[in-house]
């Protein structure tokens, strides 16, 4: 028999049984209480370190700020708020990456608790970036850009959907597969 006769006859669609299921590590709740201080200290520090690199690297920080103690001064609001947006990219999109890969790694190597408390802190900063950065984006196409706000969140709202109902119905798919229902 050749190798793609064994690949042709394998059904993928029934579920895997083992005799011993693999166990999973226990976390301790020392261990789950120190790995939200970490998780909301990591948040802070990151949005704590917009806010620095905005006011160090931001051009039209100065000048808006002094507009916010004088009438004489007038702020370039389009320009400070885009300078903003872009600087906050320029550190939450590659720590969104390298906390997305970081639990892509630790997905399927943790053999111990510990590992798995930082596997969870990873997972929930990833998240916790990305939502982030999507949230000061489009904070900031609806102030100033209002039509391309609307098509950029109504479009990413269906693909998010999309994403999900397809999500969702493969794990029925699996719940049903492992009950016997045949629908």
């Amino acid at each position: 028999m050749t190798q793609i006769d064994n690949y042709n006859q394998v059904n993928y669609h029934q579920p895997k049984t083992a005799a011993n299921p693999p166990v999973k590590p226990k976390v301790s709740a020392g261990a789950i209480f120190f790995s939200v201080i970490f998780t909301l200290t990591m948040m802070i520090l990151q949005v704590r370190g917009l806010y620095d690199i905005n006011r160090f690297f931001n051009p039209h920080y100065q000048v808006c700020l002094e507009a916010g103690y004088s009438t004489e001064v007038t702020c370039p609001d389009a320009d400070y708020a885009l300078q903003q947006v872009l600087w906050w990219s320029y550190l939450s999109v590659p720590l969104f990456i390298i906390f997305f890969i970081l639990a892509l790694v630790l997905r399927k190597k943790f053999t111990h608790g510990w590992q798995r408390a930082f596997f969870i802190t990873f997972i929930i900063l990833s998240y916790f970036l990305g939502i982030e950065i999507l949230i000061y984006l489009t904070v900031y196409l609806f102030q100033y850009h209002k039509d391309i706000a609307w098509y950029s969140t109504l479009g990413t709202l269906a693909l998010l959907s999309v994403v999900l109902i397809i999500w969702l119905e493969r794990r029925q798919a699996v719940k049903r597969l492992t009950k016997g229902d045949s629908y």
